[in-house]
């Protein structure tokens, strides 16, 4: 008998005016993703938009 919980997953992403990010929806995350764009687009957003989810507070 399996006893583990799956691990919390991230299915949905939206943010409005958030650093470089205007508005983005996405809604179709896999558990491996690749980020792409120059420098200034708004990758490392990403990072801490997840890290404000789940602490309340930046990565700064």
């Amino acid at each position: 008998m399996n006893t583990h919980a799956a691990p919390a997953r991230i299915e949905r992403l939206a943010v409005k005016s958030f650093g470089a990010v205007a508005n983005v929806d996405i809604r179709e995350l896999t558990p491996l993703m690749v980020l792409l764009g120059p420098n200034g687009s708004g990758r490392s957003i990403v990072f801490d938009i997840r890290q404000l989810s789940v602490s309340g507070r930046d990565s700064e």
